[in-house]
């Protein structure tokens, strides 16, 4: 119930998201939160990725970050 309740008023679910772990990199939706709390990612092709750790950026946040004028 906790974890439907934050994907609720998540900023960037649905939207644009890439992970980086090393050198690897995984671009797609952010679909939401898997039970373990690991981001669950949907590539293009179809597959969903869970990510436990590394650096994730979401477009949306990036575009409120850095606004264009």
């Amino acid at each position: 119930a906790i974890r439907r309740a934050w994907e609720k008023h998540a900023l960037g679910v649905g939207g644009e998201v890439t992970a980086r772990a090393g050198t690897a990199e995984i671009r797609g939706m952010f679909k939401g939160l898997a039970a373990d709390g690991a981001l669950v990612i949907l590539t293009p092709d179809g597959t969903e990725h869970t990510i436990h750790a590394g650096d994730v950026s979401f477009a949306e946040l990036e575009r409120l970050r850095n606004p264009t004028p």
